[in-house]
């Protein structure tokens, strides 16, 4: 990059040899010329050294380079005999290049460098008193109002540009979590690295109140209450956009499936980031955060769907899969008793015939509300799939399982003026050589003996030898 600053050189030495009324100073110029041999010579070499078009150069050979370029345009102006400035401009370039590639270390040693060499090639030309004065603190004034200037706006759309990259990754590093909140924890910590902070903290009104309260936090929970207390949160939400301060940013993300969501930020000092690059990242952070929860929304209602039989509203055979392995692995852990019923509506098959499907849908409904309605906070109770129907039953021997067995068949299965439906269940208890389906299969051959017994009445497993029960089976005979 340093490339650029001095190919002014060439561009300043053909404009000496256009009439301009003064006569040149050769010797100036073939000094200014052979500095800028000495650079290129060096550059050239590296090139050829590094195998490749890439020149990986370090900031103090940049440093030189452009002080180089300084003294060629020093020596160039210097050829031009007259008593004109008319290249001292060209410093600004320099400054402006420095500005662009260069730290503030550039920055300074650049403009120390331009001082002297304002003066001497305005000495040179001529100019004295008050002129030479005012050029040699105008020209450098200028040129660090320039770099100044430049820096800043690199600073801003380079710090975008990547803070932009870090507010797409934050939008996937939340979407896989199971919960906003969980995505949430999962994103706080990307958005201190994106707007740097002490402090990120998620708040969430859930009923559309007013009454935000914490629901995620980086580095880790605290009481943050008191921050949805400031004024520049009320003020973020009355108008629904964020609030900048010097300690504080307030975003509010807006409405999400959980409630109304807003982040506060509590920023560390950062002079380098004017206030439109940070809006402009807040911008972008509320919009990411909105796109993350709606995405873990539509992900959590996919799932439920996918757990949940839309009929009856109870949860499917998938959860019941999946709770009945945990269940029989801490009733092995901790020497707990467990049971599982299996539940089947009797004759459904002719209630069905008799008073149509959605009659029987509206019979399953019922059944099912009835069951829940007696089933034990501890319990788990899933719609097996057609007329059948699965207790899960945790620290409880079988016994006390047939006891709440006979309780729920007891329970009066009817709508409206039609007929009543009984229903037979089958029960076992786990032993020790359980697992998922061999303790349902036993329950499922206690059921078939209630059936073949005349249904309508609860038998308890007490063949200890183990059956086994298809997981894609959906019903019983009825």
């Amino acid at each position: 990059m340093a490339v650029y600053a001095l190919s002014i050189t060439p561009i300043v030495t053909v404009t000496l040899f256009l009439p301009h009324g003064s006569p040149v100073r050769v010797p100036f110029l073939l000094a200014g010329l052979a500095v800028l041999a000495v650079v290129l010579i060096y550059v050239g070499g590296r090139l050829v050294t590094a195998g490749h078009t890439t020149l990986n150069l370090s900031p103090l050979t940049v440093t030189c380079m452009v002080l180089a370029a300084i003294v060629m345009i020093g020596m160039l102006q210097m050829s031009d005999g007259g008593p004109h400035a008319v290249y001292l401009d060209v410093f600004i370039v320099v400054a402006v290049f420095t500005g662009i590639v260069g730290n503030v270390t550039m920055r300074v040693s650049t403009l120390v460098a331009i001082v002297p060499a304002v003066a001497w090639t305005t000495w040179g030309v001529g100019i004295r008193g008050w002129t030479l004065l005012t050029v040699v603190i105008m020209v450098p004034l200028v040129c660090a109002a320039a770099a100044s200037m430049t820096a800043h706006s690199i600073a801003d759309l380079s710090g975008i540009g990547q803070s932009r990259a870090l507010v797409d990754k934050l939008t996937v590093s939340g979407t896989g979590a199971e919960t906003i909140e969980d995505g949430l924890s999962a994103c706080l910590p990307l958005v201190a690295g994106i707007l740097p902070a002490t402090r990120v903290v998620a708040f969430m009104d859930r009923e559309g109140s007013g009454n935000y309260v914490p629901v995620a936090a980086w580095p880790e929970p605290s009481d943050d209450a008191d921050l949805a207390m400031l004024e520049g949160f009320v003020g973020a939400i009355n108008s629904r956009r964020s609030v900048v301060q010097p300690e504080h940013c307030f975003i509010p993300v807006g409405k999400t499936t959980a409630g109304n969501l807003a982040v506060v930020v509590v920023r560390q000092p950062d002079r380098l980031r004017s206030l439109a690059y940070v809006t402009e990242i807040t911008n972008a952070l509320a919009g990411s955060l909105l796109r993350m929860c709606g995405r873990v929304a539509f992900v959590e209602e996919l799932r439920r769907e996918s757990m949940i039989d839309p009929l009856t509203g109870l949860p499917n055979r998938r959860i019941l899969w999946e709770q009945l392995g945990v269940e029989i692995e801490r009733s092995a852990r901790t020497r707990s008793p467990m049971c599982v019923a299996m539940v089947d509506l009797d004759h459904f098959k002719e209630y069905n015939d008799e008073f149509g499907h959605l009659a029987g849908d509206e019979m399953l409904r019922i059944v099912s509300a009835t069951m829940a309605s007696v089933c034990r906070r501890q319990d788990l109770l899933v719609r097996f799939g057609g007329e059948e129907f699965c207790f899960v039953l945790t620290d409880v021997d079988l016994t006390a399982a047939t006891s709440l067995m006979e309780k729920v068949r007891g329970l009066s299965y009817r709508v409206g003026d039609r007929r009543a439906l009984t229903i037979s269940i089958g029960v076992a208890a786990r032993i020790e050589s359980d697992d998922s389906a061999s303790l349902l299969g036993r329950a499922d051959r206690a059921l078939y003996t209630a059936k073949q017994a005349g249904r309508n009445r609860v038998i308890a497993a007490t063949d200890p030898t183990p059956g086994t029960i298809d997981p894609s089976r959906t019903s019983s005979s009825g």
